[in-house]
């Protein structure tokens, strides 16, 4: 178990410090905030799954089919209640970046 709790995430937006009240990003907020819990739920499960290994945000929107936007975002959101832990370790995105390994908290090493 994660200690995640979908009550406990959905206040308000975890990115607003970032787009500082953009109105497009409020706008986007308010349109995706019922789905968020489910997808969510769907990036901390796909991580755990992957165990010690975790996952980038491009494998988890390869292995979802989410977009960016919304992986990224989520992702984003896991670290900062700090559901996800992100690693040292960089992986090749499939553009060939290097993007950071999130994990679970429980196999942070």
């Amino acid at each position: 178990n994660s200690g995640f709790r979908q009550g406990d995430l959905f206040d308000g937006d975890p990115t607003a410090n970032r787009h500082g009240g953009n109105p497009e990003s409020v706008a986007a907020h308010e349109s995706i905030k019922d789905q968020k819990a489910r997808i969510l739920r769907q990036v901390i499960d796909y991580v755990t799954g992957c165990g010690p290994d975790g996952a980038t945000c491009d494998e988890i929107e390869v292995a979802s089919g989410l977009s960016h936007q919304t992986a990224s975002a989520r992702c984003t959101e896991a670290v900062a209640r700090g559901v996800l832990v992100r690693t040292d370790v960089r992986r090749l995105t499939r553009s060939g970046r290097k993007a950071a390994v999130l994990v679970a908290p429980q196999v942070v090493r």
